[in-house]
């Protein structure tokens, strides 16, 4: 576990992956990590609900109130206490990266792998949460009475005359990608195919 994730030091190439990494760790701000869209007769041209590291996106107002029809809760920004969080983390994750490849401190990029695992397992977790949350909390007193349901993640749902598709978007993509190029650069550099203190 030490030699792979904390001995040695990064060579040129692997200092590059982790700059390139970095970037685009910093690049998830400017895209949705998730997305809803919504389609129907009455709106050709779909609805799309995005969520980014730091807010929510799309057309909030008319998905809030075609969900008060059916007795589902308002999605607000301010109920998420993500949104205050995930800078942070994807931010932090970004520097540390940054560092790493300045300093050629190898510990450093795999001590943020590290902790980047599990916090991203409970991000889906929380994703699936908020989505049975929203989907099984229905209000009774709702003009349209529905069956209990759980949007997926990933996939496609059909909700009265509505359906829905919903997925990752292109800021998981740059996320997912960030997190391959560091662990390349970690493998790469590991003592046991260098040598130990390897150029």
């Amino acid at each position: 576990m030490g030699s792979l994730f904390f001995r040695g030091i990064l060579g040129r190439c692997e200092r590059l992956m982790l700059l390139l990494a970095a970037v685009f760790l910093a690049l998830t701000f400017a895209g949705p990590l998730w997305s809803l869209r919504l389609d129907a007769p009455q709106y050709p041209e779909g609805l799309a609900l995005h969520v980014y590291a730091w807010k929510l996106g799309g057309k909030i107002d008319i998905i809030n109130a075609l969900n008060h029809y059916i007795g589902m809760k308002a999605v607000r920004e301010s109920d998420f206490i993500e949104f205050r969080i995930l800078p942070w983390i994807f931010g932090g994750a970004a520097l540390m990266f940054l560092g790493a490849a300045a300093s050629r401190r190898r510990w450093m990029a795999g001590a943020t792998l590290l902790v980047l695992a599990p916090i991203l397992a409970f991000l889906l977790y929380d994703l699936y949460r908020w989505l049975w949350t929203y989907g099984n909390e229905l209000d009774p007193r709702a003009p349209i009475r529905l069956a209990p349901f759980t949007p997926p993640m990933i996939g496609s749902n059909r909700v009265a005359n509505f359906r829905t598709l919903s997925y990752f978007n292109w800021g998981t993509l740059l996320l997912a990608a960030g997190l391959v190029l560091a662990g390349v650069a970690l493998w790469r550099s590991r003592p046991s195919r260098r040598g130990e203190g390897g150029p």
